[in-house]
């Protein structure tokens, strides 16, 4: 039902801003100006009259640092979806259908990820867009991770519990536009984040022949970094006494299996509600016989549930980063990118010791 609903909701989206956009042809042809009409809630957007910079839009933050640092001072790049909006059911805006209309490339990650991206794209009337799925070359992974409980749980039905805790009772079987089976996390790991940097520049290449030097050039030297960022990787994980680390966000499969860690998720707990006196107890139980030192929670989110279920334990709180959100503090570069990803491996390094 939700797939056919944001069709339904996308092709409003569409008349309406063709609606609008036969409006606004018709002020401008009126003006003495003659300028071509911009939209003043996108600011990165360019005229081909101001600039010879590529449009680009991406989805979210890992997309917008990558792009960002593959295309340089070469293109002008806005996010769709900011704050702590979620990538994986978001909903494109009609300010989101007029900047891909005017745009001259769409980045996202995937169809895992972002399952709303094909029916969006049917909507957008732009023959020149040139669509780049950075992930497109990463084998993909199975959703499947190990619960506390000693059972595993599929990417679907974590997505499941949340929405449900959520109070959100999304009927998923009818949600045909995502595979929940497989993980869709792969830009953290960076040799797969090397991989979605190489297709990007490879694509963008294409599209502007005249930078293509520039574009392979600057994913070579960024690269280059994220090599060494997994080479960091691989030296705290090789002799590491403590393979195994807890999160609340279970958003890590990739990056656990490149270095053979184990990640355990805890179920049946929400920020957005108290958990049962049973529940508290299981998690608590677990974390003593496991001696968990640390528990993990997701960047920028209250840590007040993962309190409730470490007390009277000795398990510490810290924090993982998926990068799914982002705050306005953030750096959208891929400098950016790899300091997040430093930041994770320094924080697992508590656990690897």
């Amino acid at each position: 039902m939700k797939k056919k609903w944001r069709a339904l909701m996308l092709t409003v989206l569409a008349a309406i801003f063709v609606l609008v956009a036969c409006g606004q042809q018709g002020g401008n042809a009126a003006s003495s100006s003659g300028s071509q009409a911009t939209s003043s809630t996108d600011t990165s957007e360019k005229t081909s009259s101001s600039s010879n910079k590529l449009k680009i839009v991406t989805t979210f933050y890992p997309m917008t640092a990558l792009t960002q640092a593959v295309a340089g001072d070469h293109a002008e790049i806005s996010t769709m979806i900011k704050g702590n909006t979620e990538a994986h059911d978001y909903e494109p805006s009609a300010q989101d259908i007029a900047a891909l209309q005017e745009a001259d490339v769409f980045v996202y990650n995937s169809e895992d990820m972002e399952g709303w991206v094909e029916d969006t794209l049917k909507t957008v009337a732009n023959k020149n867009l040139k669509v780049i799925e950075a992930a497109d070359e990463v084998e993909e992974m199975s959703g499947d991770v190990m619960t506390i409980d000693g059972k595993t749980a599929t990417h679907e039905d974590l997505e499941a519990e949340e929405h449900h805790e959520d109070g959100d009772h999304h009927d998923h079987d009818d949600d045909d536009d995502i595979d929940h089976h497989a993980d869709p996390h792969t830009w953290l790991d960076p040799v797969n984040a090397q991989m979605e940097v190489t297709e990007i520049a490879n694509e963008l290449a294409e599209v502007d022949p005249t930078n293509a030097k520039s574009y392979k050039d600057n994913a070579n030297a960024f690269n280059q970094k994220l090599q060494k960022l997994a080479d960091d990787f691989a030296s705290a994980t090789k002799d590491a006494k403590t393979k195994t680390f807890v999160t609340q966000h279970a958003a890590f499969n990739y990056l656990a299996h490149r270095y053979g860690l184990t990640q355990v998720a805890v179920t049946g707990v929400s920020d957005n509600m108290e958990p049962s006196a049973q529940r508290m107890a299981e998690v608590q139980d677990y974390l003593k016989k496991n001696n968990t030192t640390y528990m993990f929670v997701q960047e920028g989110t209250s840590d007040q549930l993962a309190k409730s279920l470490t007390e009277g334990t000795n398990t510490k709180i810290s924090t993982l980063n998926s990068m799914e959100t982002f705050s306005n503090d953030d750096e959208l570069t891929g400098d950016g990118f790899l300091q997040k990803m430093q930041d994770n491996l320094e924080h697992l390094k508590l656990v690897l010791n």
